[in-house]
C-alpha cells in the first residue's frame, strides 16, 4: 500500500532554504537574528540558543525557563510586514495545539505526534529567545515559521498533553528544531534515514523529518525520546518537572509526641517555574495515604506543606517540613515517604522530587540506657569501648530513592542502630 502524498501542512516549518511554497526568501520585517540566517544560510548543523548572540540577537540568560506566550503575526490576513499586521500574544501550549493538526497527520502514530509536539515547542521558543524572526512578533502563522490553523484534534491534544512544557535541549540551551516532510538519506545534518531511502527531498532536508518519524514509530517502535537524540545529533528531552536534592539526612530519632521541622531543599532543574502555592509535598508509598505524623500545620492529613516561594529554574529553593511523632508504647521504626507535585500541571515531580525518613520513636518519658555487656560491667569497660562506632550503613537497592532533610531539632541516625543516636542524645541531655 502505497503512502498518500505529503499534503502542504506537512511541508516546512521554516523558509530560510529551499521551501515552496511560499517563495525560498521571506520578504517581510526580518529581525537581525532572521536575516543572518536568511542571507548565511546554516551550514553549522543543529542550532542551539547559544548561537543566538553570535546571530545579532540577545545574550543568553544562565538557564533555559519556558517562555509562556508567543507573539504570532496573522500574515494569512495579507499584511505584508508584522508591524504593520494584526499581531496576537497565545499562549505557548495553545499555540502548539493549533500547529501540530496542520503540520502533522492527526492519524499519525502518537510517538510521531509527540515528537512534533516537542519540535514544534521547541522552533517556537528559540524564536522568542532570539527576540523573535520578525521586527514585531516571534512567529507567524503561515509556513514561513509553522502553520497554525483555528482547528484542533483530540489526538493531537493527546500527544501535546503528554509532552506539556517539554522541549529539545542540548547541553542546557533549546535546541533550534527544524523539521521538514522528507529530509532524505542522509539528511542535511548527514542523520542516517534507511526509512527515507528513496524518497525525494521535500523541504530543506534539516532537522526531524515529519514522514520519517511516522514511519520511524510505526515500522521500527522508535519513541519521540529516541527521535530527538537521532535527528537533532545528540539532544536530549527536558521536562517541566525536574529537582536535585541538595540536602542529605533523612534518619530521625524522635521522642512520642515530639515536634521537629525539617527544611528541605532543592534545586529547579526542569523548563517551568515553581510558584508560591503551586507546588505540594504530599504522602505517596502509596499516593495520599494518611501520615502517622500530622501536625496541625498540615493542609490535610496526607499534603504536609506548600513551598511558599517563587523558584524559577537553575534557582534553589526550600520547604519546611513539620513532623509530630505519634504516641508509641514501645520503640517503634517508621518510614514516611513524601513527593513534590505540582497542582498546576496535576503531576508529580520524577525521580529526585521524592525525599524517604526513617524514623524512630521511643515512648515518652524513656531514653534507652547504654547496653553494657557483663564482662564490660566487671571490667569497667575501656576507652576504645566508649569510642564505638556504628557499621557503614547498608548499599541502596537499585532504584531506592536517597532520603534526606536539614533538621532543626533531632538528632539522626540509621534506623538500625537507633539506640546508638538516643544514646548521644541522652548523654547531652545529662550535660
Amino acid at each position: 500500500m502505497s503512502r498518500p502524498a505529503p499534503r502542504f501542512s506537512v511541508m516546512c516549518t521554516t523558509a530560510l532554504l529551499a521551501c515552496a511554497p511560499p517563495a525560498d526568501e521571506d520578504p517581510a520585517d526580518l529581525t537581525a537574528v532572521a536575516r543572518a540566517l536568511e542571507w548565511g544560510g546554516i551550514e553549522a548543523g543543529v542550532l542551539t540558543a547559544r548561537d543566538i548572540p553570535s546571530l545579532g540577537g540577545p545574550p543568553m540568560p544562565g538557564t533555559f525557563e519556558a517562555p509562556e506566550t508567543v507573539r504570532m503575526w496573522l500574515r494569512s490576513e495579507g499584511s505584508a510586514e508584522s508591524c504593520s499586521g494584526t499581531v496576537v500574544e497565545v499562549e505557548l501550549e495553545e499555540y502548539i495545539r493549533h500547529v501540530i493538526p496542520h503540520e502533522w497527520y492527526a492519524s499519525w502514530h502518537e510517538e510521531s505526534l509527540m515528537a512534533g509536539a516537542t519540535a514544534a515547542r521547541s522552533y517556537a521558543a528559540w524564536w522568542v529567545m532570539a527576540g523573535g524572526k520578525y521586527d514585531c512578533a516571534d512567529v507567524c502563522d503561515t509556513s514561513y515559521t509553522q502553520n497554525y490553523g483555528e482547528t484542533t484534534d483530540s489526538r493531537t491534544d493527546a500527544a501535546i498533553l503528554a509532552t506539556q512544557s517539554t522541549f529539545i535541549m542540548d547541553e542546557g540551551a533549546v535546541v533550534f528544531a527544524e523539521y521538514s516532510a522528507e529530509n532524505g538519506d542522509p539528511t542535511e545534518y548527514g542523520v542516517s534515514e534507511p526509512h527515507c531511502t528513496g524518497e525525494a527531498r521535500y523541504g530543506h532536508g534539516r532537522g526531524l523529518c515529519q514522514w520519517g518519524s511516522q514511519r520511524w514509530a510505526s515500522d521500527a517502535d522508535k519513541d519521540h525520546e529516541w527521535m530527538a537524540d537521532h535527528y537533532y545529533l545528540g539532544a536530549t528531552l527536558l521536562g517541566p518537572l525536574a529537582a536535585e536534592r541538595l540536602d542529605d539526612e533523612g534518619v530521625l530519632s524522635l521522642e512520642a509526641g515530639e515536634s521537629v521541622t525539617l527544611e528541605l531543599v532543592w534545586e529547579n532543574q526542569g523548563s517551568t517555574s515553581w510558584y508560591d502555592g503551586e507546588i505540594h509535598l504530599d504522602t505517596v508509598d502509596p499516593v495520599d495515604r494518611p501520615s502517622d505524623f500530622q501536625a496541625d500545620v498540615w493542609a490535610t492529613s496526607s499534603r504536609a506543606t506548600s513551598i511558599e516561594e517563587d523558584v524559577s529554574p537553575g534557582q534553589i529553593g526550600t520547604i519546611e517540613l513539620t513532623l509530630v511523632a505519634p504516641q508509641v508504647e514501645e520503640t517503634t521504626s517508621y518510614v514516611e515517604s513524601f513527593g513534590l507535585y505540582s497542582s498546576a500541571l496535576d503531576a508529580w515531580m520524577p525521580d529526585d522530587g521524592t525525599i524517604t525518613l526513617e524514623i524512630a520513636v521511643y515512648p515518652a518519658g524513656e531514653v534507652p540506657e547504654e547496653e553494657v555487656s557483663e564482662e564490660e560491667e566487671a571490667s569497667g569497660g575501656s576507652d576504645e569501648d566508649d569510642e564505638r562506632t556504628p557499621s557503614p550503613l547498608p548499599e541502596r537497592e537499585k532504584g531506592e530513592s536517597e532520603s534526606g532533610c536539614g533538621c532543626s531539632g533531632a538528632v539522626g541516625a540509621p534506623m538500625w542502630g537507633w539506640w546508638v543516636a538516643l544514646l548521644a542524645l541522652w548523654r547531652r541531655r545529662e550535660v
